[in-house]
C-alpha cells in the first residue's frame, strides 16, 4: 500500500510580546538667586529717617538723635529640588493619558542685606544768668557773677552698617526666614565752660529686622515630539505637595520633556527701629584755691555728694522714645530672583501597538512535515500490532 502526502504551507500568526515599560523618577535642580536689589523694594520709600528729642521742664537741657539711609541692598540665593516620574515607553493608546508626577523635594534659601547708614546725635545745655556768693570767713562775701549760657554739644556724628542674614538648608516652602543686626553708638562731651560745668553722653541704638518666604513656583511641563515638532503644554503653579500632569502624546515618536520659564515667588520685608539713651547734667561749682572745702558737683543726679563750693547740680537721664522709634516698615515685596528657561527632565518614546506578526513559511512546512511523520509512525505500530 502507498502512501501519500500533501504538505500545504501555513501561515501561523502569532503576537509580539509588548515592549517593557519602565517607569523612571529624574531629580532635577532649579538654582535661583538675586544680587544687589534695593533693601527698599519697589514702592515709593527710597532711604528712612528719623529723629527724636528730649528736654527737661526749665529747658536745661534739649538733645536730640537723628539717623537715616538712602541705599541698602539684598541678596538671595535658593535651590528647589524637583522629581519628575514617568513611563518610558507607552503604546499610542496608553499615550493619550501619559501620567507625569512633578514632586517637590527640600529646598535650600538664604537671604543676606547690606545697609550704609548715617547717625547725627547733638543737643545743647542751657544755663540761666545769676550770680553764685562765695562765702568767705571774717571778711565780706564774694559774689561772683554768672552770665547765661548756651552750649552746643555733639555726641555722635558717624556713620554704620547694618547687616541682616539667614540661612536654611532644609527649608519648605512657606516657612520664613528671619535676619537681624543692631548698632550702639556712644558719646560724651565735656566742653570747657568758666565756672559751669556741662557734661553729656548719649548711646544710640538702632536695629534691623528682615523676613524673606518663599511663596510658590511657577512654570510649564513641555513636550516636543522630535519627529513631527508637535508640542504639548501644560503651566502649573506649586505652593506644596504633589502635582500630576495628564498629557496626550498618542502621536508616535519620541517626545522630549522639560519644564521651561520657571519663576519664584517670594516675600521680603524689614523694619528699621531706633532708641537714644541721654545723660547729662550741669553744675555751677567754684573751685577751692586752697584746697581746704569740699568742692565740685560730683554725679548730677544726686545732691548727696555735693561740695561746699557747689551751688547748682542739675541731672538728666532718660531713654526716649518708649517704645523704640519705628523708623521704617517697608511693604512686603517679591526679590526679582532669574527665571529658568528650560530644564531637561527626560525622554517618553511612544510606538504603534505592535501588531500580529506571521511566522515564516518555512516554519509552517516543518511542523506539517513533523506532523507527518507522527501519522506514519502511528499507522506501522498499528500493522505489526
Amino acid at each position: 500500500m502507498t502512501f501519500r502526502f500533501a504538505l500545504v504551507a501555513t501561515t501561523i500568526v502569532a503576537s509580539a510580546p509588548a515592549a517593557f515599560a519602565a517607569t523612571v523618577t529624574n531629580d532635577r535642580l532649579a538654582n535661583f538667586s538675586v544680587t544687589n536689589q534695593s533693601l527698599f523694594g519697589s514702592g515709593d520709600a527710597a532711604s528712612f529717617g528719623g529723629s527724636t528729642s528730649v528736654g527737661n521742664s526749665t529747658s536745661t537741657f534739649q538733645f536730640g538723635a537723628s539717623t537715616g539711609a538712602s541705599s541698602g541692598s539684598v541678596n538671595s540665593n535658593a535651590t528647589v529640588g524637583l522629581g519628575f516620574t514617568f513611563e518610558e515607553q507607552l503604546t499610542t493608546d496608553a499615550a493619550k493619558n501619559t501620567g507625569v508626577k512633578l514632586s517637590f523635594g527640600s529646598a535650600a534659601a538664604s537671604f543676606d542685606t547690606s545697609l550704609g547708614a548715617f547717625a547725627d546725635v547733638g543737643g545743647t545745655i542751657r544755663t540761666k544768668a545769676g550770680s553764685v556768693t562765695l562765702p568767705v570767713p571774717v571778711l565780706a562775701d564774694i559774689v561772683i557773677p554768672v552770665a547765661a549760657t548756651s552750649t552746643p554739644i555733639s555726641l555722635i556724628d558717624e556713620d554704620y552698617q547694618l547687616n541682616a542674614s539667614d540661612t536654611d538648608n532644609g527649608y519648605a516652602f512657606g516657612e520664613v526666614l528671619t535676619g537681624s543686626d543692631a548698632v550702639a553708638l556712644t558719646g560724651a562731651s565735656t566742653p570747657s565752660v568758666p565756672i559751669v560745668t556741662p557734661s553729656a553722653s548719649a548711646t544710640l541704638n538702632i536695629n534691623q529686622s528682615s523676613d524673606l518666604s518663599l511663596t510658590n513656583l511657577t512654570g510649564t511641563l513641555k513636550a516636543t515630539n522630535a519627529d513631527t515638532g508637535t508640542m504639548m503644554l501644560d503651566t502649573f503653579l506649586f505652593s506644596g505637595g504633589d502635582l500630576n500632569f495628564d498629557l496626550d502624546l498618542s502621536e508616535a515618536g519620541t517626545w522630549n520633556l522639560e519644564v521651561v520659564d520657571l519663576a519664584l515667588g517670594s516675600k521680603f520685608e524689614s523694619d528699621f527701629g531706633m532708641t537714644a539713651t541721654f545723660v547729662a547734667g550741669v553744675a555751677v561749682e567754684v573751685q577751692d584755691p586752697l584746697g581746704v572745702l569740699k568742692t565740685g558737683c560730683g554725679n548730677p543726679s544726686t545732691d548727696a555728694d555735693n561740695g561746699t563750693l557747689c551751688f547748682v547740680d542739675e541731672g538728666l537721664s532718660t531713654t526716649v522714645p518708649n517704645p523704640p522709634l519705628n523708623l521704617l516698615s517697608i511693604n512686603p515685596f517679591s526679590l526679582a530672583y532669574n527665571e529658568i528657561d528650560s530644564i531637561g527632565v527626560g525622554q517618553i518614546v511612544v510606538s504603534q501597538a505592535p501588531p500580529a506578526v506571521p511566522l515564516p513559511a518555512g516554519f509552517a512546512l516543518m511542523l506539517a512535515g513533523l506532523g507527518a511523520f507522527g501519522v506514519m509512525g502511528a499507522r506501522r505500530q498499528s500493522r505489526q500490532a
